[in-house]
């Protein structure tokens, strides 16, 4: 390898397939859509599979994610790359336990001490500051979510009241 990335369509396979979400390059993480390239008779294929495993994602998102196609999203990675990078920072000033994220676009932390998390969102909430608990997730009471979709000021500001609640 060259280092350099190369798409499995530049290949010509005949039957490859290539999916893709809006959720990270568009910043579309609720819209819960996304497309797929191949051939003409695999797309009808799995067009037909489509239609009897999911529901439709309604024409307003469809028409959305296709005009966001013209967007240009080149540095929407350094831009959510750094957006993490600061939560981090913050997240280690505030001695929470994380897992650096690795694709993801959130920090999935909790305190050193056990804290109920879904009481701690409600509070949050009534301050102009949103995370998911991490009950959500499953067995993750003393967990929260803090994802990285605002500018860096914002996330500044979200953090630090957190930190004043905790």
């Amino acid at each position: 390898s060259n280092g350099e990335w190369n798409s499995i369509l530049s290949y010509n396979y005949e039957k490859s397939i290539v999916t893709q979400s809006f959720s990270k390059s568009h910043s579309m993480t609720g819209y819960r859509i996304g497309y797929l390239i191949s051939s003409k008779d695999i797309i009808e294929r799995l067009a037909k599979l489509q239609a009897l495993c999911l529901t439709n994602v309604s024409e307003p998102i469809q028409y959305t994610a296709m005009k966001s196609l013209d967007d240009d999203v080149t540095d929407n990675t350094k831009i959510m790359n750094e957006r993490l990078a600061k939560l981090e920072e913050i997240c280690k000033e505030m001695e929470l336990e994380f897992v650096k994220p690795d694709g993801a676009m959130y920090i999935f932390a909790r305190t050193k001490t056990p804290i109920n998390t879904s009481e701690l969102s409600e509070e949050l909430l009534n301050h102009g500051v949103a995370i998911a608990p991490g009950i959500g997730f499953g067995d993750y009471n003393e967990f929260f979510r803090i994802s990285a979709c605002l500018d860096i000021k914002t996330l500044i500001e979200g953090m630090d009241i957190i930190k004043t609640r905790l």
